[in-house]
């Protein structure tokens, strides 16, 4: 279907794609509105040409379609190839999905980003920084292998994609397409930051979440010292980063709403994770005590705008052993609402 649309494409339109650019431009394709839509599936040729595949997996689910539409959309859509526009499903995966009825990485375990998690060390990049960040429209025309920045190399390769676009200032800002992609590399850069297997990530990630829907914050602690005892004392990185990368990539594989390094009008948490009862705000400390981070918590009242939800809000100040790179210590405090 798509190849056809895109030989009618190059006939209306007069642009010639064979080589991936404009004839007069070096507008790539993958930033061209005319095409943007060629490049993955919409929702709309889903629900139109894979109606009966549909129709089986809801039947076999006991689900609506518009509920296994919902998550096909959280899984595989997501990617955006022109400046403004319609996003586009991952066609591979979709297919995929559609066979099994299983929601798994299907185009993440084709290939492993290695080369990029070396790029990342090599360049110093903290993995909460990539989601969110800028390039400039001229960034995403490089192509120089000896020059290659982190960034526009994860855009290029799909693992980031156009979030909104800065026509002033000609800045992309990038995002994780969609669950398939940002969990998987966010697994596989933890395996590659810690040397063990994805197995126990996803072990560790599930326990980890468990311990806090049931707000047991010290089996939380427990488990994390657990994970950190695994990871070999060879590894060779600033000791800041390397807790900071770690931790950022355990909240985000939890399969809760986390979010790292959150700004408030007095400074910046660390860390917020949200459960259906509780908002956990959390303080790290690598030169100082747990008790200083929960009174650096209280003291610039981080909690403040969390009061408002009716859920139980509990600070959490940590301190990290840099001798014995673990976590030594917690300490908790909850807030009445």
């Amino acid at each position: 279907i798509k190849s056809e649309i895109f030989s009618k494409f190059e006939k209306i339109s007069g642009k010639n794609f064979s080589g991936g650019m404009h004839k007069k431009s070096s507008m790539p394709i993958t930033l061209d509105g005319d095409a943007a839509r060629l490049l993955g599936y919409t929702s709309e040729e889903i629900e139109r040409f894979f109606k009966p595949y549909l129709e089986n997996l809801a039947e076999k689910k006991g689900q609506s379609i518009k509920k296994i539409m919902e998550g096909i959309r959280f899984w595989y859509n997501g990617y955006q190839f022109a400046h403004e526009g319609d996003k586009v499903y991952n066609p591979f995966s979709v297919l995929l999905y559609l066979a099994d009825g299983i929601f798994l990485n299907y185009w993440f375990e084709t290939g492993t980003p290695s080369f990029l998690t070396h790029l990342m060390k090599r360049q110093s990049y903290l993995v909460f920084d990539i989601e969110g960040s800028e390039v400039n429209i001229e960034e995403t025309r490089s192509y120089d292998l000896d020059q290659m920045q982190l960034l526009p190399l994860l855009w290029q390769t799909g693992y980031l994609t156009i979030e909104k676009y800065d026509v002033l200032a000609k800045n992309y800002t990038l995002a994780f397409p969609n669950e398939e992609v940002r969990t998987s590399f966010l697994r596989y850069f933890m395996r590659h930051l810690t040397d063990t297997k994805i197995s126990m990530i996803a072990n560790y990630s599930l326990k980890l979440s468990n311990a806090l829907r049931k707000n047991d914050v010290d089996l939380f602690f427990q488990t994390l010292q657990v994970f950190f005892a695994h990871i070999p004392y060879t590894l060779q990185l600033p000791l800041e980063k390397y807790y900071q990368s770690i931790f950022y990539v355990i909240l985000n594989v939890l399969g809760l709403p986390t979010h790292a390094e959150v700004e408030t009008n007095n400074g910046r948490i660390d860390a917020v994770i949200e459960t259906a009862t509780h908002y956990y705000i959390i303080e790290f400390k690598l030169h100082d005590s747990a008790q200083a981070a929960l009174q650096q918590i209280e003291a610039k009242q981080y909690y403040q705008r969390y009061l408002q939800n009716q859920k139980q809000v509990v600070l959490i100040g940590a301190h990290f052993d840099t001798e014995k790179r673990d976590l030594e210590s917690w300490i908790t405090k909850e807030i009445s609402i």
